[in-house]
Formats: structure tokens, C-alpha cells, sequence
């Protein structure tokens, strides 16, 4: 599908021809690095800074030594949604789902509207994925309060969105009013690679000087590809043909400030009128404590989730 004639770059991205998502101007953040910056790198990727910061570090490392077999993955980090001009089907934490609004809202266990969580396109991410998927949006629901996700097996869900839609979901539609979380952050996206035997580019990067290697060999954010960091230890059997497709990790106002296109805090107001400042818990999603959930493929083709905390 063409992009949308009025595709705008935020701050700190690109606009790249072909591609869906604004790309993210590595060296641009990089740029914004202290020269020697050694800051010791700790979790998932919530900011343009960190995902820089990791970049670095990795070529640093790389002078040094062979780190080892690589495969590729897109991950994002994210802008604030300033207008109603973004493109409805693309990456997205908060803000409306694409999804026809003549689908039942999915719910838990008790019958309660579970919130949408937000959403993953892979339009400029199919040489990623080497077999045809259900959908080409991938949305996340869930429970979702104070900032956090507790995720019990019946409390998040996903399912799939094609392209096109003939009645997408709008503002106004129920049950929205009680399913919407009160932020909107569009994905920024960047190509990079994780490193395919993590017990070797860790001993890479010991070897290279960096005795904390945590999240270099493979990060862990909302991205699109076979491998990443994934909370309490690698859970796919890849012997049995279960293979990774995306993950949605936690987002915080914690650290670098994690927005490319707002400089510093602000007040956000909710469609019903209260507001929030941009620091607010409420304005973050943690899942299970700086966690993520996953969706893979199992070996007979079926798709499934899991969920796990940092």
C-alpha cells in the first residue's frame, strides 16, 4: 500500500521512501551522546538514547571482536501523537485500534472489556518473517491500570488486522470509552540486528571490555523479528519449530527521555477533558514489571502469546 500522502517525520526521524513507519536518525541520537559515554546500559528499550547507546556500544565492541552470527529485527521506539493525521493501521502503544468495529470487544475470565494496549504493523517488516502471517496488524489487549499490565492467562489477548478495513473502529464507538488508555505514542522505527547465540556475543563483549553485556547481544523492546531478550530466560522450543514473531514491551517515563518529538514534560488532556502530565505513571505501560509479551508460531502454524516480567 502507498504512504500516505501526508506522512510527516517527527523530530529526530526520517521519512524514508518505501517505508510505512518514520525511520528512526540513529545518527542523530547517537550525535547527542557524550563523547566516552559509559554508562552502564540496563533494560529493555524505552528511548531513542538507549537504543543509540546500545548501537555504540556495539560497534566499540565489534572493533575489538568477532561477535557472531546475526538476524535481523525492526524495533521501535516511540513519538507522542500530536493530530489526527497518523496513519490508523500503523504501530502504535495506546491511542484507536485498527479493527472493524463490527467485532465483539474481547474481555477476561469475568466478562470484564479488556483495554487495547496497542498494536504492530508489518508492512515494512516482511523479509523478517519467512511465512505468511493471519494479518498484517498485530493488536494487543489487556488489563491495564495505574501505568501497569498484570497479565493472568485470561486477562491479554491479541488477534490479527488485515490491511484494509471497510469500518474501522472511530472515537465515539462503544465500548471505547472504557477501553482506551490514556496516552497515544506512534511507533518510530529502526532496522538492526540481534545476535543469534547469545552465550557468545556475551563472552564477545566481556572479552571486548564490557563486563556488564546485559541486553547488547539481543534487546528486548516492541520489535519485530526471530530473536530477542526475553524476561526469565529464552521460553521457545526452536528444536520444535516454535519461532518468535514480535514482542510489545513496557514503556516508563524512567531514564532518557524516551519521546523523539516532545522535548520535555508537558500536559496531555484526555478526550474527557482531565490531564495528565507526561511523567505520570499513568501515562506508562509497564508490563509485569518492565516486561514484555511475545506472539509466536508454533510448529504445526498456530499462533500463541506469553508474557513475562523483567
Amino acid at each position: 500500500m502507498a504512504e500516505p500522502a501526508n506522512q510527516r517525520a517527527p523530530h529526530g526521524t526520517h521519512v524514508v521512501p518505501g517505508r510505512r513507519h518514520p525511520v528512526l536518525d540513529i545518527a542523530y541520537w547517537d550525535s547527542l551522546l557524550d563523547i566516552g559515554d559509559e554508562e552502564v546500559f540496563r533494560g529493555g528499550i524505552n528511548s531513542p538514547l538507549d537504543l543509540a547507546r546500545v548501537e555504540r556500544y556495539r560497534r566499540q565492541a565489534a572493533v575489538h571482536v568477532e561477535i557472531g552470527s546475526t538476524t535481523p529485527c525492526d524495533i521501535f521506539v516511540w513519538s507522542q501523537h500530536v493530530g489526527f493525521d497518523e496513519d490508523q493501521r500503523l504501530t502504535r502503544l495506546g491511542g484507536l485500534p485498527w479493527r472493524d468495529r463490527k467485532l465483539a470487544w474481547p474481555t477476561d475470565g469475568q466478562g470484564h472489556f479488556l483495554q487495547f494496549l496497542g498494536q504492530i504493523n508489518f508492512s515494512d517488516s516482511t523479509d523478517l518473517v519467512p511465512f505468511e502471517l493471519p494479518g498484517e496488524v498485530l493488536l494487543f489487549f489487556g488489563s491495564w491500570g495505574g501505568g501497569s499490565v498484570w497479565s493472568p492467562p485470561d486477562a491479554i489477548y491479541f488477534e490479527w488486522a488485515p490491511e484494509e478495513l471497510k469500518s474501522p473502529f472511530e472515537f465515539g464507538d462503544e465500548p471505547l470509552s472504557l477501553c482506551l488508555l490514556p496516552f497515544h505514542y506512534e511507533g518510530v522505527i529502526h532496522r538492526t540486528v540481534q545476535y543469534s547465540d547469545l552465550k557468545q556475543a556475551d563472552l564477545a563483549f566481556e572479552t571486548a571490555g564490557f563486563e556488564d553485556s546485559w541486553y547488547l547481544g539481543q534487546m528486548q523492546g516492541t520489535l519485530i523479528g526471530s530473536r530477542a531478550e526475553i524476561p526469565q530466560g529464552w521460553p521457545l522450543d526452536d528444536d520444535a519449530g516454535e519461532t518468535l514473531i514480535a514482542c510489545l514491551g513496557s514503556f516508563y517515563f524512567s531514564g532518557d527521555w524516551p519521546l523523539c518529538n516532545v522535548a520535555t514534560a508537558i500536559q496531555v488532556v484526555r478526550h474527557d477533558g482531565t490531564s495528565f502530565g507526561l511523567t505520570s505513571d499513568a501515562l506508562s505501560m509497564g508490563i509485569q514489571d518492565a516486561g514484555c509479551a511475545w506472539v509466536f508460531r508454533t510448529h504445526d502454524g498456530r499462533y500463541a502469546l506469553d508474557a513475562a516480567g523483567g
